[in-house]
């Protein structure tokens, strides 16, 4: 693979901004505040259409509740990992990549408190 020919658009997105907030802050069950309202399905569609038309061959994920919600709002062309930070309040970050242009393996994420270091080994599928 020759480097000059090889080009890779890095996003990043805060699932945070998929939820409405209420004024008062409640737990569930698993620590996840309650002041996490979804949006409407039109809110998904379009935060959905405005990441593919980013068309990131990597997006860094951050504040999830798990592997479902970062594929709800890309399309099947992506593969997610997703990791819990051990935090208080148990959300979760994640990696997701283009299946067909990447080979991701060798996933580590080092956490020194806030904020933290991910570590992964990327290999360029042939075209």
């Amino acid at each position: 693979m020759n480097a000059e020919n090889f080009k890779l658009k890095i996003a990043s997105y805060d699932t945070l901004t998929l939820y409405l907030t209420k004024r008062e802050e409640i737990k569930d069950e698993n620590g996840f505040s309650s002041r996490r309202i979804p949006r409407s399905d039109l809110d998904f569609q379009k935060i959905r259409e405005h990441l593919l038309q980013i068309n990131a061959d990597i997006l860094a994920i951050q504040n999830l509740r798990n592997e479902a919600e970062a594929l709800n709002i890309l399309s099947e062309d992506y593969s997610c990992f997703v990791n819990k930070r051990s935090t208080q309040s148990h959300r979760e970050i994640g990696i997701c990549w283009k299946k067909n242009k990447f080979s991701i393996s060798n996933i580590q994420i080092h956490k020194a408190d806030i904020p933290f270091f991910l570590k992964l080994s990327i290999i360029k599928r042939d075209s």
